[in-house]
């Protein structure tokens, strides 16, 4: 615990805003999959942004704190992650597009889970080759 404080004091202070900013984020994302039905979640992070190109390097730092702060919040899974790495984005004027999938496993079960595309490529989510979309994309509109 100690040594993952001294990491967080270690970073400039932008670093751990954004942090701060994800893990909220991330846990409000949390709770709100657990209370909201999806198609409420789906319309909240759906609403109209402005176009901007942030740069690539830009859109990894967002991921970075997204994934970081999933790590520290209890069932900051695949899910939350991406209803907060989509609002962050969205926050900056950057469209992107929070998709749903499923994958069988080699015992022929199912497996969720959620990515965000921006930019023609996964930002957040891994390989997602493999997935099937469930749903069409949830894109900030234009």
């Amino acid at each position: 615990m100690l040594e993952r404080w001294a990491r967080l004091r270690a970073l400039p202070a932008s670093d751990r805003r954004l942090l701060l900013q994800a893990t909220f984020l991330v846990a409000a994302a949390r709770v709100a999959t657990l209370v909201l039905p999806y198609q409420r979640i789906a319309a909240l992070t759906a609403s109209r942004t402005a176009r901007s190109h942030l740069a690539p390097a830009a859109i990894d730092q967002l991921a970075w704190a997204v994934t970081a702060a999933g790590r520290a919040v209890p069932g900051g899974n695949c899910l939350p992650q991406a209803l907060a790495l989509q609002v962050l984005l969205k926050r900056r004027g950057e469209p992107a597009s929070l998709r749903l999938g499923v994958a069988r496993d080699e015992q022929g079960g199912l497996h969720a889970h959620a990515w965000v595309d921006c930019q023609d490529r996964t930002v957040i989510g891994g390989d997602v080759a493999h997935m099937a979309p469930l749903l069409p994309s949830v894109r900030a509109r234009d």
